[in-house]
């Protein structure tokens, strides 16, 4: 969030510049920053906006909908297009199964590996994330095919 829309426009400038994204994370290609589309927005001439009420796994509250349906017709007002789109169930089950591996390998396991290196042990509440953290990556493949059958 910025103060104003030029602090974020800065920002996303300095994000998208090759040299800083590459030393920020190697996994994501360089990206330019389209100065073309931010003055077709800045214009709002005929720049399109995809926005998603809510997910079929996961709907959206009352506040979220007015929330969504303001932002519409303010969008509309300043002369954007904007497009109505659902995400299907089956991709967002491939989202999470992708977040959570995400989450588990550049997280979890490396902040537990870290913590015992320095010899400190993992707090009571969390023993036994740290166990499974600790077993071989046969035992987490069966424990996640496990629970995805019993259907967590």
């Amino acid at each position: 969030m910025g103060k104003s829309m030029r602090d974020v426009v800065e920002f996303t400038r300095f994000l998208f510049h090759p040299e800083v994204n590459l030393k920020f994370d190697d996994y994501i290609p360089p990206l330019a920053f389209r100065e073309d589309l931010y003055f077709k927005a800045k214009n709002g001439k005929g720049l399109r906006v995809g926005i998603c009420e809510s997910l079929p796994t996961f709907p959206a509250s009352q506040i979220n909908i007015e929330a969504v349906r303001q932002a519409k017709a303010a969008l509309i007002s300043h002369g954007f297009e904007v497009v109505d789109f659902q995400v299907p169930a089956a991709l967002i089950k491939e989202y999470r199964d992708i977040f959570s591996t995400l989450v588990a390998n550049y997280s979890l396991i490396p902040t537990q590996r870290t913590l015992k290196a320095n010899y400190e042990g993992p707090i009571p509440q969390n023993k036994g994330l740290d166990m499974l953290l600790s077993y071989g990556s046969l035992f987490r493949f069966m424990f996640k095919t496990i629970l995805s059958m019993t259907g967590n």
